[in-house]
């Protein structure tokens, strides 16, 4: 989701590819990126977080513990950083913190791979005005944004987070209905995906 976030803010202009620095604990992950889009390739968290203004937490919500411990050590109330793991608010990644980090929370989905998403936004207790702006005009670029408090997230998770998934199964149940009515695969699938 990292790396589609990042050519889909710099295709959108939103941000600059050789402002951009990423880093994986799989080195093969951020070259991957660096492939696709000329972003520097960190060597470890600090290279990469050194110099950001927004750092995006690009991780599974089990791995964010791990992450905040690496993080926590050379952030600044100076930096915004902005979180995309499911179910962890912004109260817990700021008890993570020393000092008054800013902290933006959203929930973004899949369809955010191809500029289709909906992400929601909320900011946290030191998170600005001007964070908030920076998030929402980012999510745009990969699809709808709206900013809610993020006492709806458990909500947005239910409807835009995991709703993909249900349409995908429906449309896996369009193409074998119109297999079982006698169409060819090609063009049930073909049928049930452009619907």
């Amino acid at each position: 989701m990292g790396g589609a976030l990042i050519q889909a803010g710099v295709s959108a202009g939103t941000v600059s590819a050789r402002d951009i620095s990423v880093y994986d604990v799989d080195r093969a992950k951020a070259l991957a990126i660096k492939s696709k889009c000329p972003v520097l390739a960190a060597n470890s968290v600090r290279e990469a977080v050194d110099k950001a203004q927004y750092i995006f937490l690009c991780v599974k919500p089990q791995q964010m513990k791990e992450l905040m411990a690496e993080i926590s050590r050379c952030v600044t109330p100076k930096q915004c950083l902005i979180s995309i793991a499911a179910g962890v608010s912004t109260a817990s990644l700021e008890k993570m913190l020393s000092g008054a980090v800013p902290v933006i929370r959203t929930m973004p989905n899949t369809p955010a791979l191809v500029q289709c998403g909906m992400t929601a936004v909320t900011k946290g207790r030191y998170a600005r005005e001007h964070h908030l702006r920076f998030a929402m005009k980012f999510f745009s670029s990969v699809g709808e944004a709206v900013s809610l408090p993020e006492k709806a997230f458990h909500a947005v998770t239910a409807v835009s987070g995991s709703g993909p998934a249900y349409l995908f199964y429906l449309a896996e149940s369009l193409q074998k209905s119109a297999e079982d009515l006698g169409l060819d695969r090609k063009t049930a699938e073909l049928l049930a995906r452009q619907t």
